[in-house]
Formats: structure tokens, sequence, C-alpha cells
């Protein structure tokens, strides 16, 4: 009925030697956009045989991040990200259909509940387009039906 899924990583990740990121920063040793802790934890509820409840977490640690001079940034600047928590939940129950092997799925949920999401987006012809960083999508919600094969 219930099934929880977790894992985590601890890391470090640095060069052998200093590397020269931007001419107007020093050189530096720890990989950029890699963060030192992630993980995820996805819960699995089946209370009956037709509904499934459905909770997956990701987290992604502080990680460093090189922000280019651009229209909104004077000089180039190594930027520490904040942390991200980004919960999704998603709700289904399927239908079987008689006198077949086919099950119609109906489902809703939200991604990013929380709006975990970047806020120091550049805009602009100038702006720094590879400074992006943290959940690739703010809060969505969605819908949907699916009809397969058991």
């Amino acid at each position: 009925k219930a099934q929880i899924e977790l894992g985590a990583t601890i890391q470090e990740s640095f060069y052998s030697r200093a590397v020269k990121i931007s001419n107007a920063l020093p050189e530096f040793k720890p990989f950029l956009r890699t963060p030192n802790h992630y993980g995820f934890m996805n819960i699995s509820y089946n209370p009956t045989k037709n509904w499934m409840f459905n909770v997956n977490t990701v987290y992604t640690g502080t990680m460093n991040v090189l922000h280019i001079a651009s229209a909104t940034q004077i000089q180039d600047e190594l930027v520490k990200t904040p942390s991200f928590f980004d919960v999704s939940t998603k709700v289904s129950y399927n239908v079987p259909i008689p006198d077949t092997k086919i099950k119609l799925e109906f489902f809703a949920g939200i991604k990013n509940v929380f709006n975990a999401y970047q806020s120091d987006f550049d805009s602009g012809k100038n702006r720094d387009s590879n400074y992006i960083y943290g959940p690739s999508l703010p809060r969505s919600f969605y819908f949907g039906m699916k009809l397969f094969d058991f």
C-alpha cells in the first residue's frame, strides 16, 4: 500500500589545480554548478486498487555559479546560490474498462508546490543567458487522463 524511496549525496568536487573561470576573478578550485549536498524522497500510497497518491521531493544544496557581466551586472561575479526544496504531488484514479485489458487513468497534481525558484534572473538583450540555477519550473498545476494496457 505504501512505498518510500530516498537517497542523498554528500560530496566535494574540486579541480586538482585552481582554474581561471573569469578574467575578473581569482582562480578557483571547486567545480561550478555542482552542489555538495543533494537528495530526493518519493512517497507513494495506494489506499485501494484504483487510487494512488504520490509526493516527490528533490533537495538541491547551495552551489557556486558564475554570473557574467551583463545589463544588470557591472562585472563578473561568483554567486553562491540558495538551496532549494522542490516538492511535487500527484493523485490518480484508475477506471478499468469492462471486458478489456485497458484502464483509463485520471490524474491531477502540482509541481513545485512551494514555488522554490530562482529569484534573480537576468533580463534584457545583454543578459547572461547561462545564469540559471535551481528548479526548472515554477509552481505548475496539471491534470489529464491516460489510456493504458495492464
